[in-house]
């Protein structure tokens, strides 16, 4: 009995500091340039030029998510790519700009901190579900 209380007693310790470590893996990386921020915006995944990852702001500023091919984001989001997701976003920046041949404005890089009152479009039915 003993056993099985430490077990499961370990067990949820180890879930919960991953879920800790997942959601402060950006704010803790060394890319981190600053002081972490929040918008409202939609989150869109990209082929061909990196980042493949961006988020288009409600002011129509565009960010960069990062590193490239290994983007420092919640697992809620990375289970969810490649659909569109739409909501406030937390965002740490990474101090540098990139650009693609195709978009006028330069592209602030950063990872995402967090992400609530987050919306996203289910692949199977098409319709807006809540992220949870």
């Amino acid at each position: 009995m003993k056993q099985t209380i430490f077990f499961i007693l370990t067990l949820l310790i180890l879930m919960t500091t991953n879920a800790l470590a997942d959601e402060s893996a950006c704010e803790k990386s060394p890319l981190v340039k600053g002081k972490c921020f929040a918008i409202v915006g939609s989150l869109y995944s990209y082929n061909g030029w990196s980042p493949y990852i961006r988020i288009k702001a409600e002011n129509k500023k565009i960010y960069g998510v990062g590193p490239a091919e290994h983007e420092l984001i919640p697992k809620s989001i990375r289970q969810l790519l490649p659909t569109q997701i739409e909501g406030q976003f937390e965002l740490c920046p990474f101090g540098e700009t990139t650009s693609v041949p195709y978009e006028k404005e330069m592209i602030e890089m950063v990872c995402i901190k967090s992400v609530h009152n987050a919306w996203y479009l289910d692949r199977k039915s098409g319709k807006k579900k809540k992220l949870k």
